[in-house]
């Protein structure tokens, strides 16, 4: 049953419009229970809703490198985890952070990691990874946010220190529109909720 659900989930995402009209580039690139990619002007927006896994690391640092390129090598990154993304692996935590190394030395001007956990949970977490952060041996530059309105004013700031443009209230929409169209197409395809 979850393999069918899976799959028509998958075919819904496929057939989705770009996400904002007046944001013609906005193009989701792959959605499924656990992950969903969308790429918009230098932005590439990973949110996860379920595990964390090689191919969904292997399809993030795919999109970067995209965007690298068309972008003349700057590019920014925003991760979302909703409070139904469970905790990665030590391996995938690693994988991960190689990835973000490598994409750093092609290009990636910045990491923006959204926690949506609200409360004094969300705030305890935000602490504990802003300060592994800051402890680890991370080459790549990578702050925590409690939402995206304040992570995608940050990206812009990064980028606009390397001459690339991109409006932060515009990445901020689109943002919100896509995590809004992926909550609703999780919720319809695994009719659970999609707080967050």
């Amino acid at each position: 049953m979850a393999a069918v659900t899976l799959a028509k989930f998958e075919l819904e995402a496929a057939k989705l419009p770009p996400l904002a009209a007046a944001q013609p580039s906005s193009r989701i690139l792959h959605m499924d229970r656990h992950q969903a990619l969308v790429v918009w002007d230098h932005l590439v927006l990973v949110m996860w809703r379920g595990d964390v896994d090689a191919a969904a690391v292997h399809r993030l640092e795919s999109a970067v490198v995209d965007v690298l390129r068309r972008h003349r090598n700057r590019a920014a990154l925003m991760g979302v985890v909703e409070p139904t993304a469970t905790t990665p692996s030590t391996e995938m935590r690693k994988a991960s952070s190689l990835s973000n190394d490598r994409m750093t030395e092609l290009g990636l001007v910045g990491i923006a990691g959204v926690l949506s956990q609200h409360g004094f949970a969300g705030s305890l977490m935000r602490g504990v990874i802003t300060g592994l952060t800051l402890l680890s041996r991370t080459r790549y530059p990578f702050k925590v946010f409690d939402n995206h309105d304040d992570g995608a004013l940050w990206l812009s700031q990064r980028l606009a220190a390397y001459d690339a443009r991109m409006p932060a209230r515009e990445c901020a929409l689109v943002v919100a529109r896509a995590r809004r169209h992926y909550a609703e197409q999780w919720a319809r395809a695994y009719g659970e909720s999609a707080a967050g």
